[in-house]
């Protein structure tokens, strides 16, 4: 039977397309990695060897192809952790149990500092005190994606779980790491050296502690005044 040449036609402007978007979302992170967020979209276009009215053929603006390049960037981290999950050694326990044992086993670091620099010169960086408007949204909706991601990973693995406790904690968790992860920039730099891992070690493992056993639930002293009721009393008793 011969296939006409009419019907391989949607396949062959299929596969371009997927393609266009590859070079799109590559070249985007080649540029991030050599100069940050500080290119244009003409740039973007000759690097990825497409015309510029390509590149708004599969994304709205800029930043939606920054974003895309970050979530793969995050994405690599995630499939290393389902990975471990699934290829490890077991370990016994719930859930958040395999997941916590997954993440102290993989390397977080690496993707850490690349993800730094790709979302630097923008006035300010991820990891900054003060990142600039730009880069933090970029990063709240690249951690978001993840977050989709984790969940659907997370139902397929463990089809029993409730769906409501899957979403729950792969928000705590990707939002944990995403907090954890200002820390340990502002912290060393967001350099991957032996110093900054011994840094995220010691961050991880008191988020995981956390994540396990409840936020602020360590003793502290309270200094903001409590008001008193109506009454005069305390409304601690």
């Amino acid at each position: 039977m011969t296939v006409s040449a009419a019907s391989t036609a949607p396949d062959r402007r299929s596969s371009l397309k997927q393609r266009h978007r590859r070079a799109i979302i590559d070249a985007a992170a080649a540029l991030m990695g050599e100069q940050g967020m500080s290119f244009s979209v003409d740039e973007l276009a000759a690097r990825a060897d497409v015309a510029r009215r390509t590149v708004f053929n599969h994304f709205n603006s800029l930043d939606e192809v920054i974003v895309e390049a970050c979530s793969e960037l995050l994405g690599s981290t995630l499939d290393e952790l389902v990975s471990l999950m699934k290829h490890g050694t077991e370990v016994p326990g719930s859930m958040a149990d395999q997941v916590i044992a997954a993440l102290r086993r993989s390397d977080v670091v690496g993707p850490m500092a690349r993800l730094t620099a790709m979302l630097g010169d923008d006035g300010g960086q991820l990891g900054d005190a003060r990142p600039s408007p730009r880069s933090a949204l970029i990063a709240l909706r690249s951690f978001t994606a993840i977050t989709r991601r984790m969940s659907e990973e997370l139902r397929l693995g463990y089809p029993d779980a409730d769906p409501l406790d899957v979403d729950l904690f792969s928000g705590a968790f990707i939002g944990g790491l995403a907090v954890l992860y200002q820390h340990w920039s502002a912290a060393t730099g967001a350099v991957d050296t032996p110093e900054s891992r011994e840094a995220w070690t010691r961050l991880r493992e008191q988020f995981l502690t956390a994540l396990q056993s409840g936020h602020g639930t360590t003793a502290c002293s309270r200094t903001f005044p409590v008001s008193p009721t109506p009454d005069g009393k305390s409304p601690l008793g």
